[in-house]
């Protein structure tokens, strides 16, 4: 008897074990993914790599309802700092992590860090409602998923990238006359690679000195013209201008 409750505990913890750990897996298109569930299996944090080698974030299990769920704050267990990512829906109760966005390599470069350091991931889904969502990962286990995929050396070279991504936005920001916003909206380059940029024009609206309209130059392609109007900070004289 004594050794069917030693059994039945073993077993149970087995089950309880297994629940936390990383399971790794390929799709019909042959796309690697490796993912976890929720402490209540109400959800699963999934990592996902392409043939081609590159690497998706998803969230699968949580819905948006009438509320759409704009970003994602992650923290790891022992930290007290926030990393903030946007998200995009991608399907029905499966959103997408947008972890390579430009303003956001800060929090790359924590996340890429810690996801292998920690225990738990600690996330809050904020919607335009204002009501939060909270999920827990476990990261225990995931050394071996992780290192089947090679994400961590993945990420590293995302960031190089970001890195220069973000060198480009400020040789356009001292290209042209200060605008009234203090930081460059990356946002209106929409799908403009800032690595293919090589020059940077600029000429008034409407012949008004206050407001200007951005060309950019890109490699290999014709000019582009940024989306909409820029206010600037003082008024300028110049109609046109290159650099």
């Amino acid at each position: 008897m004594k050794s069917f409750y030693f059994i039945a505990v073993i077993f149970l913890l087995y089950i309880n074990i297994s629940k936390a750990q990383w399971q790794y897996r390929t799709d019909d298109k042959q796309n690697e993914i490796i993912s976890v569930n929720d402490k209540n299996n109400n959800s699963s944090f999934l990592i996902e790599r392409k043939k081609n080698g590159k690497i998706n974030f998803y969230i699968k299990g949580v819905g948006e309802s009438e509320c759409k769920i704009q970003s994602i704050e992650f923290r790891f267990d022992g930290i007290k700092d926030v990393l903030l990512f946007k998200v995009e829906k991608s399907e029905e109760k499966k959103l997408k992590i947008l972890y390579d966005d430009i303003n956001g390599l800060g929090y790359l470069k924590s996340f890429s860090k810690l996801v292998k350091e920690r225990n738990f991931i600690y996330s809050q889904f904020i919607n335009v409602c204002g009501i939060s969502i909270n999920k827990r990962y476990s990261l225990k286990g995931s050394s071996n998923a992780i290192n089947k995929i090679n994400l961590i050396p993945f990420l590293n070279k995302t960031i190089k990238i970001t890195e220069a991504k973000m060198a480009k936005i400020k040789f356009i920001e001292k290209s042209i006359p200060r605008l009234e916003t203090k930081n460059f909206p990356t946002h209106r380059l929409r799908d403009i690679n800032p690595l293919d940029i090589t020059e940077v024009y600029w000429k008034s609206y409407q012949n008004d000195k206050y407001h200007i309209k951005i060309k950019l130059k890109l490699n290999g392609e014709k000019s582009r013209e940024l989306f909409g109007k820029f206010k600037l900070f003082k008024q300028i004289d110049k109609i046109k201008s290159r650099y």
